[in-house]
């Protein structure tokens, strides 16, 4: 599984077509620019590939996975790269930690290959499990369960069902419990082919969620709802939504591009290019509001949510890396940019 996606990620970073930015390999380690321009530094050197990064509520310290195949564990370091500990201990492959808004645990996904032995075709299967920011109560909260995505106020937990890897991610449900992983329900069984191109993400505020849906004709959707359930409304074809820091607009890649949606009403703008083949733009809103990040056919852009001052920045991986989203992720003061390359 892993093979395949690194295979992709090279061959995408081989090719394409022209760039603003100097071409930089392929490497696996974790790297920062500057958000108005400059030279990307590496963060990471292990032999091992790193990604996914995840900035800390304080803005200290990054979770990121390190490691290859069933290897792969979740690690913590400094923002400037010091400090670089292992996190997980438990077997399986890790996926995408999450930090919990007082920074004080972490959600993860773990591969899970029960079914692997004796073999069955496409067996393996993601759980979500969480850890202390310590490294402490590694356990896990949901079984056949992958996209897991805390509530702004820390008290509730977004997940969604996993249905079938074949070789793409099906989710068969949208599903809310407390923090425990207690008195779960329900907020949609609407089926979602390739479910990690559209992880479900709370509004500012905690009032709605956003998720991904698949069109009997397999089209890709996004619909709103609100956090009981109730007001579904459709934003038509989506991957990657992300809701703006104040909750007024929505930015989402189509295959036509990388748009920012005003949710109530007024023009929507295309702000960005299709990416080429495989791998998504993972948009991802600065701070403020006032500029995202996405990932093109490996590399890193920014622009202003009006389409304007558009600038690449750096090479970097795929926006989908080892199958899950490995997103931009911006520093607090919106001045830096962390990212897989």
């Amino acid at each position: 599984m892993r093979s395949i996606a690194v295979a992709l990620a090279v061959l995408a970073l081989g090719g394409g077509g022209a760039s603003a930015v100097g071409y930089e390999p392929f490497t696996g380690d974790i790297y920062v620019v500057s958000s108005t321009g400059g030279p990307r530094r590496a963060l990471t050197s292990a032999p091992e590939q790193e990604y996914q990064p995840a900035l800390s509520p304080n803005g200290r310290r990054i979770a990121y996975i390190r490691g290859d195949g069933e290897d792969a564990q979740v690690w913590l370091m400094n923002a400037d790269g010091s400090g670089e500990r292992q996190l997980t201990r438990s077997d399986g492959e890790k996926a995408r930690p999450l930090w919990s808004p007082n920074g004080r645990r972490l959600l993860f996904m773990v591969w899970n290959r029960s079914l692997c032995d004796p073999l069955v075709l496409w067996c393996p299967f993601t759980d979500v499990w969480s850890v202390n920011a310590d490294g402490s109560s590694e356990r896990k909260l949901f079984a056949r369960a992958l996209q897991p995505a805390w509530s702004p106020d820390g008290r509730q937990l977004l997940f969604q069902e996993f249905r079938i890897y074949t070789p793409h991610v099906s989710g068969a449900a949208v599903d809310v419990a407390r923090v425990d992983g207690s008195h779960v329900r329900r907020l949609s069984g609407a089926l979602a082919e390739e479910a990690q191109r559209s992880p479900p993400a709370w509004a500012p505020g905690g009032k709605r969620i956003v998720f991904g849906t698949t069109t009997p004709r397999l089209e890709h959707r996004a619909a709103i709802v609100r956090e009981d359930g109730r007001r579904l409304r459709l934003l038509g074809s989506a991957r990657y939504p992300g809701w703006a820091p104040n909750g007024k607009s929505m930015v989402l890649e189509r295959d036509s591009g990388v748009w920012v949606l005003p949710l109530a009403g007024g023009r929507q703008r295309r702000i960005g290019p299709r990416a080429d083949g495989f791998g998504g733009s993972c948009p991802t809103w600065s701070p403020g509001g006032k500029r995202i990040a996405f990932l093109t056919s490996a590399v890193l852009s920014v622009v202003r949510p009006d389409g304007r001052s558009r600038r690449e920045l750096a090479s970097a991986a795929l926006c989908t890396l080892h199958l899950f989203p490995s997103p931009p992720v911006w520093s607090h003061d919106g001045r830096r940019i962390y990212f897989a390359g």
